[in-house]
């Protein structure tokens, strides 16, 4: 946690110097500090190599995109999507978990607060959510799960 804070700091400070020395408009600082604090968020989402399932992102963007694993007896998190920004998002997310034993819920995390979800009786959860400013990130749990998980993430209107 302190080499993240030193991190931080050092990237302020660098972008500091930088902002003054090339006269940016106030939306460019503000885009500029958004993608420092998106770069240092992606610690939070599981790596590609060690997800349980498979994630298609769309492009560099880690808050949209699909989602799919097929498990047999699997227990553990995959934070698939999300991280942290200044800018406020709406992200619809679908997801349709097929259960032969087990559990496995979708887990959102919007600032300080995390809720989960469980399915309906078809299998399904298709929710909106506001991710706004600050670390925002959804996450399917496994519980000695069998079956399967698909879900998608995009930018809702």
């Amino acid at each position: 946690m302190k080499k993240l804070l030193a991190i931080f700091i050092a990237a302020v400070i660098i972008l500091g110097a930088v902002e003054v020395v090339r006269k940016p408009s106030a939306q460019q600082i503000v885009d500029d500090f958004d993608s420092i604090v998106h770069v240092i968020s992606l610690t939070q989402i599981t790596r590609d190599s060690k997800l349980i399932g498979k994630r298609e992102n769309v492009g560099k963007d880690t808050y949209i995109g699909s989602y799919s694993s097929s498990c047999i007896s699997e227990n553990g998190r995959d934070v698939v999507f999300g991280g942290a920004s200044v800018k406020d998002r709406k992200i619809k997310l679908k997801v349709k978990i097929l259960t032969e034993s087990g559990a496995a819920s979708l887990r959102v995390r919007t600032g300080s607060d995390v809720k989960e979800y469980s399915v309906d009786e078809n299998g399904i959860i298709e929710k909106t959510f506001d991710f706004d400013s600050g670390g925002n990130y959804a996450m399917i749990i496994y519980n000695n799960f069998t079956g399967t998980v698909e879900m998608t993430s995009e930018y809702a209107k």
